[in-house]
């Protein structure tokens, strides 16, 4: 998308981002979702989200942003069934979210790989539970290390991989079981710049190779603006609620790099800043007394 473009979208009013309609068929739909859970360390109910209403269309991915505590990790345990909601609805390609799903595959920030297990059999291993015949693990797991750029180290341990390595069978992992939707939970938080970087444009790149529909937590405004086709912004928890939408209009197929340069970046970059400053406290914004 020309830049000119760009830098409109960045210079739109939050108001008009929020009511923009979502395109196509829609591959999550989230209307009025509130998740709560008794917390021992509170001694009573906590309210971690009270109403998130939202869209993820399908063939997308969308960003998740919000100030610490809001819910956004919680939130996506409850997409993949591991967290039941209070009220609301929330669907799976138009299917009720009411226990675990196979078809969505959660990466969280720390791989959390077998230490006694090869790569190969790491990534294979969601297929092995669900007795997938020997020849097809042994084939989509070869598929997907390929993916990842993984193929040579199939044999090797974790412990033998860098962190970024890990982090690629990881999500070789998730992608192994075939998700209609792919969670990310900060995914990259963890890798130094230049790694976050490189599996950032491998992310964009498998994407459009798969065309997967992916929802993606993130504390950097930088990554979202530079991953996403929107940004979902939550309020302060407890207690949440969506915020605002932000369409990120820079064009499909790009690179990191290429997204940087874009003369509507910079403005996207600095407009979700400012949305996510006006949620501060109002000491913390007056810089306290």
């Amino acid at each position: 998308m020309d830049s000119e473009l760009a830098v409109t979208a960045a210079t739109a009013t939050p108001t008009q981002q929020r009511t923009a309609p979502a395109a196509g068929p829609l591959k999550l739909e989230v209307e009025d979702v509130g998740i709560g859970y008794f917390s021992q360390r509170h001694g009573s109910f906590f309210e971690a989200v009270r109403s998130l209403t939202f869209n993820v269309p399908d063939d997308s991915l969308v960003a998740l942003v919000g100030p610490t505590g809001c819910g956004k990790s919680t939130f996506l345990r409850s997409v993949c069934g591991l967290l039941g909601y209070q009220h609301g609805r929330l669907l799976v390609d138009g299917s009720a979210v009411t226990g675990p799903r196979a078809d969505c595959s959660v990466v969280f920030q720390s791989p959390a790989l077998m230490p006694w297990r090869t790569v190969e059999r790491n990534v294979g291993y969601g297929l092995e539970l669900r007795g997938t015949p020997k020849a097809e693990v042994r084939d989509r797991v070869g598929h997907m290390l390929d993916m990842v750029g993984l193929s040579k180290f199939a044999e090797h341990y974790p412990h033998q991989l860098s962190g970024g390595m890990q982090q690629r069978a990881n999500l070789a992992r998730a992608l192994a079981n075939d998700p209609v939707l792919l969670l990310m939970d900060e995914p990259f938080s963890a890798l130094d710049p230049q790694t976050r970087d490189r599996l950032s444009d491998e992310l964009l790149r498998i994407r459009e190779l798969t065309k997967l529909t992916v929802l993606m937590v993130t504390h950097q405004v930088d990554e979202a603006v530079l991953l996403a086709d929107q940004c979902v912004v939550l309020s302060r928890g407890p207690g949440s609620v969506v915020e605002g939408v932000m369409d990120i209009p820079l064009g499909r197929g790009r690179t990191v790099d290429e997204t940087r340069h874009q003369s509507g970046y910079g403005p996207l970059v600095r407009q979700l800043r400012d949305m996510l400053r006006a949620l501060e406290p109002a000491e913390s914004a007056s810089g306290g007394r």
